[in-house]
């Protein structure tokens, strides 16, 4: 038994998620643009979105084929049992956690500056990476070479 068939089945209905969702806006965007369907900016989305969702189908049938759906959907659940065990996929998805809630709270509630310091700060204490004072002034030497570089020597606006 292939022991790759339970990865091809998860992929296959994250694909096909994908192409349904990409199919779903490209019917949208038609509509909004009040064009014919070719030529309105969501012909070719909704033909890969198509596309994808045939495709993934084609691979979703392929990772049933020879193991039988119980089977690949008792393989699937033991795989992610031993997946939200490993510390290391907890700490990556915390790490996800941790930059969601700076791109969607702290850089709405702050300006940017102080919002990467809060940050910075925070993940350098986290990770037990340094002392508190060290974790502050490489955190402000950070933001002001940041700043300095983007915002006076480059003139980009930053969020």
């Amino acid at each position: 038994m292939d022991n790759k068939k339970h990865l091809d089945f998860i992929t296959s209905l994250v694909l096909i998620a994908l192409g349904v969702y990409v199919t779903l806006e490209s019917v949208g965007m038609t509509i909004a643009s009040k064009k014919a369907i070719l030529a309105s900016p969501g012909l070719m989305p909704g033909f890969l979105g198509i596309m994808l969702v045939l495709c993934a189908t084609i691979m979703l049938v392929n990772s049933i084929k020879g193991v039988g759906f119980k089977n690949i959907l008792a393989q699937t659940k033991q795989w992610f049992g031993g997946l939200v065990k490993d510390p290391v996929v907890k700490n990556t998805f915390l790490g996800v956690i941790f930059i969601g809630v700076y791109i969607f709270v702290l850089l709405n509630l702050f300006s940017y500056w102080l919002a990467t310091l809060i940050m910075l700060v925070f993940l350098f204490l986290y990770l037990k990476a340094t002392s508190w004072l060290k974790a502050a002034l490489i955190s402000v030497l950070t933001v002001a070479a940041v700043m300095g570089v983007f915002v006076y020597a480059f003139h980009v606006p930053l969020p």
